[in-house]
């Protein structure tokens, strides 16, 4: 009686490759955006990544996946433009994470430009921490392929996601909290 129940989920079992793509009909905001999703991994792997979403091509990179048990966002076309991994670890497999990733690239202060939250709380401590320029125009949110459940760095396929994601949001031109988004 005091649960939630998360409807609208999806399974993506990395041995079968499965993943999602978008490809939007236009750019739009590439300074300002968020990403929201409830994530339950499945398996937990000594080392590797599992996309949970992103935008990539032979030339350029960025998404946002767990990076063995930390949470990542990183971007790089030839050189690393923002790479944050937290230090804290997420390896409950039976517990739904609650992410929110939002870009803000027009802020003045570089730790307000990319702001992480998991379960509602703001992740400040990062064992990799390097923040976009102010003003960056990054790579999400172009007119081309978004994947949800895989990355593709170098435009080879790989990063495939074992785990549920549910409830995924993403806002174009808004750089919200976890707060508009919880129940």
């Amino acid at each position: 009686s005091t649960g939630y129940e998360i409807d609208q989920s999806i399974r993506f079992n990395d041995d079968d490759s499965a993943y999602m793509s978008k490809t939007y009909g236009s750019a739009s905001d590439r300074k300002t955006w968020t990403f929201s999703c409830w994530l339950k991994r499945g398996s937990l792997q000594a080392s590797g990544y599992h996309a949970l979403f992103g935008r990539t091509s032979a030339s350029y990179y960025a998404a946002i996946q767990m990076y063995n048990d930390d949470l990542e966002f990183t971007a790089a076309s030839g050189s690393v433009e923002i790479d944050l991994i937290t230090d804290r670890k997420f390896r409950d497999p039976s517990a739904w994470y609650h992410i929110v990733v939002a870009q803000d690239t027009t802020q003045n202060i570089s730790s307000e430009r990319v702001r992480m939250y998991v379960n509602g709380q703001r992740e400040t401590s990062f064992s990799t921490e390097t923040y976009p320029s102010k003003d960056y125009q990054g790579w999400i949110n172009q007119n081309a392929a978004h994947e949800i459940g895989r990355a593709q760095p170098s435009g080879s396929p790989g990063r495939y996601l074992d785990g549920y994601l549910a409830e995924m949001y993403f806002l174009d031109g808004y750089a919200y909290g976890p707060e508009y988004f919880g129940e």
